[in-house]
């Protein structure tokens, strides 16, 4: 969440695809996006996401971290995680736009159980292309297996498209899951690696880069 894309300010707005509530503005990294707001069969709905909802991402972020990446990552890492500390840099991170979009699926209750997060392709090979990122996928453990990631990459794909060809995303290369899913959405390895020491959490990561078009 450290990309800070220059001369980017696009609006973009959030409607509802009913006819109940308000129409609201927000500022994007690019555009303009038309967000209608959709509910799944599980009455989990996706909207843009704002600073006030800094505490709810952060506790998905860090829970999420716990559960999924147990066994792949040190567990005093993990275990030392704060969910205070991350929304904090969550607030930050509103207060500063540095062109990531975030999107938040929550239950009726307003609870927020998953997010995502999409921009520009922030890799030096691929930033001046016709090519976007999807930054993150994160979903509570309770909620896993209920079809909530999938939406939220169908989302944040179909709104890349409106910009993109193609999109990237970097997976943990021990997360055989997440590659699993990502393969199955259509993603294939494209060759590229990275170590990256993580800015907020201090851990070390070895990761895979894979890539997909942004239809079909």
């Amino acid at each position: 969440n450290n990309y800070k894309p220059t001369g980017i300010n696009i609006t973009f707005v959030l409607q509802s695809n009913s006819k109940k509530g308000p129409t609201s503005q927000c500022t994007g990294a690019f555009g303009p996006v038309i967000f209608d707001v959709i509910h799944m069969k599980t009455d989990i709905s996706i909207r843009l996401a704002d600073i006030n909802d800094s505490p709810g991402i952060a506790e998905v972020h860090v829970r999420s971290w716990q559960a999924a990446y147990r066994g792949m990552l040190p567990d005093e890492l993990l275990d030392g995680l704060s969910i205070d500390k991350r929304t904090e840099k969550w607030r930050t991170g509103f207060r500063t736009p540095d062109g990531i979009v975030t999107i938040v699926a929550e239950t009726p209750e307003s609870r927020i159980i998953g997010w995502a997060s999409f921009s520009r392709a922030r890799d030096e090979d691929k930033r001046n292309s016709s090519t976007g990122e999807i930054t993150a996928i994160y979903i509570l453990s309770d909620y896993w297996g209920q079809g909530i990631g999938k939406r939220l990459f169908s989302y944040s794909l179909a709104e890349l498209a409106k910009e993109f060809s193609e999109v990237i995303i970097w997976v943990l290369r021990q997360n055989q899951q997440a590659i699993g899913f990502y393969e199955h959405m259509g993603f294939k390895r494209d060759g590229k690696e990275r170590i990256e020491e993580g800015k907020t959490s201090g851990a070390t990561l070895d990761c895979v880069r894979l890539c997909r078009g942004t239809t079909g």
